[in-house]
């Protein structure tokens, strides 16, 4: 991507994954071929928050050739005018109006969509054996008064079945070393945009996974082969999920088996790899 001028935009409206994506994908450029910049003033991503003023003004001094937006909502369509350059987005970023100047082929956004998220390497350990009998901890990361709602309602279910389910509930990205003390993964997200910052993590770990079949989650998992993907917002569907991966071995080694198979697909250089043939495609 060198002999590419590269813009990176992590917009307000980031998710957890897509500020996970932004830190990951910037490649430290001394020869000025890359430029990234935040609205967020999100921690660990290496930029300082800019207005969206300053950063039209940096845009136009740059001329990228190409620039890659991550967030969702509405397009920032004074920055995209700014840059001057074809761009893309995942499908959450939708213009609410018609956007002058270049816009970026149709497959562009299927390429960027199609990506798999990057998991850090110290994720990429052999698994440790898990328990299939008393006593199981699961894992959530609760990210709104939602997914906490959401949390209760679905220990009460399992609590019909089992009463030795144990939690443990994170409000930020648990360490390697808390997921690999879990049996299990649950993502509770209540929207397409409510992403898990930790899935692929978990899958990388070698950890079964409960999650709601958003978009991003029947990709991440290869349409559910490599996890139990429920209804979003069914409590029942996710109780009864749970239950069947945590006590019964010989439903749950299928999805493993499965999920194993993909762990290699998120290494951070896989993900480099497939947006240089992105951006390659998006500026023919």
């Amino acid at each position: 991507m060198t002999s590419m001028r590269v813009a990176r935009l992590l917009l307000a409206s980031a998710s957890p994954f897509d500020t996970k994506c932004f830190r990951f994908d910037r490649y430290p450029s001394s020869d000025g071929t890359e430029r990234a910049w935040s609205l967020t003033g999100a921690p660990d991503t290496g930029t300082e928050m800019r207005s969206e003023g300053d950063l039209a003004r940096e845009l136009r001094n740059f001329t990228p050739d190409i620039l890659h937006v991550y967030g969702f909502g509405a397009v920032p369509h004074r920055l995209i005018r700014a840059a001057g350059s074809p761009w893309l987005a995942d499908r959450r970023l939708s213009p609410s109006r018609p956007l002058l100047g270049r816009r970026p082929p149709a497959q562009a956004r299927a390429l960027i969509d199609e990506i798999a998220e990057p998991v850090g390497e110290e994720y990429f350990v052999p698994p440790r054996p898990r328990s299939t009998g008393a006593n199981p901890r699961v894992g959530a990361y609760i990210q709104s008064a939602r997914t906490a709602s959401t949390r209760d309602l679905v220990d009460a279910r399992i609590r019909r079945f089992r009463d030795d389910v144990r939690w443990s509930l994170f409000d930020t990205p648990p360490s390697v070393s808390q997921m690999r003390e879990l049996d299990l993964w649950i993502d509770l997200a209540g929207d397409e945009n409510e992403l898990d910052g930790q899935l692929c993590e978990a899958l990388a770990l070698g950890l079964p996974v409960v999650a709601a079949r958003t978009a991003a989650n029947r990709l991440r998992t290869d349409d559910g082969r490599a996890a139990a993907l429920c209804p979003q917002g069914d409590h029942n569907e996710l109780a009864h999920a749970i239950v069947t991966m945590l006590f019964k071995p010989e439903r749950a080694e299928p999805i493993l088996a499965a999920a194993t198979s993909r762990r290699e697909m998120f290494r951070p250089e896989r993900r480099r790899e497939a947006l240089a043939a992105a951006y390659r495609e998006v500026c023919k």
